[in-house]
């Protein structure tokens, strides 16, 4: 038999958009699954929906919770999970019914312990199509470092990708942050031996859903930014550790290019707290000498100095 896949559904208040998500996942031709769905407190009729959906397949189990957010509705179905392979799913999206079968199958062929598939952006008026930019097999620094300077595009999702079990319950999501991938994935990719990719696109990521996790997250305002801040400042400290100084360059080059991106949309948007304006330019203005000395800034050392100059109001105390 095949070795079982354990996919886990967070849901919240999803009634409308549950069953679709669960029946790609059942009518998938890779049939040796272990679903399980996590009721996230939801107030709706999800919990409901979630038993019936489980009384019309063995394959479904259903956890019902407090409300913790997705993190923790994640932790807890990922600790609950008996497969080989985990995989993530949010319950407003679907998958398309072959890509467990390939994604297993090019793990096995090539020995890997993550695998990631294309992204399909579905909004209300049209589709999106998202790649990667190279195909392969990569070591974990290869797919780490291709990761911080997009050179792979690999996505910083968690939902498009299966993982070796191990690999997935070695690194829990950060229960209460906001940008809970960015906690996540640089130390999965990190942990692994190999990562491979393909250009099949597998995974249908619906846009624009009002009540959705990142509606919620873009109706985070601050709390969005600074989750994201320091999810990459704690990546930062984690390749430091290690002592992996290629891969901290890299990912102090992704964090300073945040900084730089995030303060000039706040000084663009004049309703944006000044408080939170002056935080990322201290940040910036702190961090300026490694920012003009960081190797993978390129292009972005000449932005922000033109920025700078543009707006010089923006760095005074």
């Amino acid at each position: 038999m095949n070795d079982q896949v354990s996919i886990i559904v967070p849901v919240y208040n999803v009634e409308q958009y549950l069953e679709m998500c669960v029946e790609s996942i059942l009518n998938q031709t890779y049939d040796n699954l272990d679903i399980i769905l996590v009721d996230d407190g939801s107030k709706d009729g999800s919990g409901l929906l979630c038993d019936k959906l489980s009384d019309l397949d063995k394959r479904i189990r259903v956890l019902h919770k407090e409300n913790g957010g997705l993190s923790d509705a994640r932790n807890a179905g990922t600790r609950l999970a008996t497969g080989e392979y985990i995989g993530f799913i949010d319950s407003d999206d679907w998958i398309e019914p072959d890509i467990i079968e390939s994604l297993i199958n090019l793990m096995k062929d090539n020995n890997a312990q993550i695998a990631e598939m294309g992204v399909r952006f579905v909004f209300p008026d049209h589709a999106e199509e998202m790649l990667a930019k190279k195909y392969g097999v990569f070591t974990n620094i290869e797919a780490v470092a291709g990761y911080l300077d997009e050179t792979i595009g690999i996505k910083g999702s968690a939902c498009n990708k299966i993982y070796k079990t191990e690999i997935a319950k070695n690194n829990l999501f950060p229960v209460g942050r906001l940008h809970e991938d960015g906690w996540f994935m640089y130390k999965a990719l990190y942990q692994c031996t190999k990562f491979v990719n393909t250009s099949i696109i597998g995974y249908n990521y619906r846009q624009l859903r009002t009540g959705s996790i990142m509606d919620g997250a873009r109706k985070g305002g601050h709390k969005n930014y600074i989750d994201t801040i320091e999810a990459f400042e704690e990546r930062n400290h984690f390749f430091a550790e290690k002592s992996e100084n290629v891969l901290q360059k890299k990912a102090e080059a992704y964090y300073y290019r945040t900084l730089v991106t995030y303060l000039r949309q706040v000084t663009k948007n004049e309703g944006v707290d000044s408080d939170f304006r002056k935080f990322l330019a201290l940040k910036i203005r702190n961090q300026e000498n490694e920012i003009l000395n960081n190797p993978y800034l390129g292009k972005w050392k000449i932005k922000y100095i033109g920025f700078k100059l543009l707006h010089p109001e923006v760095f005074k105390t």
